[in-house]
């Protein structure tokens, strides 16, 4: 790694440290636990509504996930349709969301130039107690 990629690197953990959250995330019968910092995306997409014209923004919430090579190991790329779960506390509702973006948009993206940290689009679908 250069100088670049570890500066990087090390800004991930810090964030993730200071900012970051417990999510599980699912595929099938697979999940795994992982700490992610979140962010967000708006994407702009063309309003399929009749009665307007115009560009839509759409807001996804992301997941920033600095374990990428642990992650691509156990998961391969996130797909759509993928799940999350993430809890603000124990006695908090789960958050449950999945993995999408917009139109033709890709689900994920990386956040810096030398892919170490893993930007994944999610839309919530609902709460679990």
């Amino acid at each position: 790694m250069n100088a670049v990629e570890l500066a990087v690197a090390a800004a991930g953990r810090a964030m993730q440290s200071v900012a970051g959250v417990k999510i599980t995330y699912r595929r099938g019968g697979q999940a795994l636990d992982l700490v992610a910092t979140v962010g967000s995306t708006t994407f702009e997409a063309e309003n399929l509504d009749l009665e307007e014209d115009g560009i839509q923004e759409i807001r996804t919430r992301d997941y920033l996930i600095t374990d990428t090579v642990r992650f691509i190991a156990a998961m391969g790329n996130p797909q759509s349709g993928d799940r999350t779960e993430e809890a603000a506390s124990a006695r908090a509702a789960v958050r449950v969301s999945e993995v999408n973006a917009p139109g033709r948009e890709p689900c994920f993206s990386y956040a810096d130039p030398s892919e170490q940290i893993l930007r994944i689009h999610t839309k919530q679908v609902g709460t679990q107690s």
